[in-house]
């Protein structure tokens, strides 16, 4: 996801166990994720509502090399992106 008219890009990275969103801007990178189990994203879709100037984001997460599938709603709270309370936008 590239903002407009910016250089910032926001990324999500699966590594062997864990997901990551990374923003990047001008070579540098800032981890703004890493999920807290095991897991990776398989699909997102960026929600058109703001918080802290960043878009909330409804991810479909899996546990690697398992069959098990779950959404999570993810919030920007100024530092880092956190999975809201039972999907609702707060």
């Amino acid at each position: 996801l590239q903002f407009n008219n910016s250089d910032e890009v926001l990324s999500i990275v699966n590594s062997e166990n864990f997901a990551y969103i990374v923003l990047t801007t001008n070579n540098k990178f800032k981890v703004l994720y890493k999920s807290p189990e095991p897991e990776n994203i398989s699909d997102l879709k960026v929600i058109p509502i703001m918080k802290n100037d960043f878009p909330y984001i409804l991810t479909r997460n899996g546990k690697p090399e398992t069959d098990m599938f779950w959404d999570k709603l993810l919030y920007y709270d100024g530092t880092k992106y956190r999975n809201s309370n039972r999907q609702r936008i707060e």
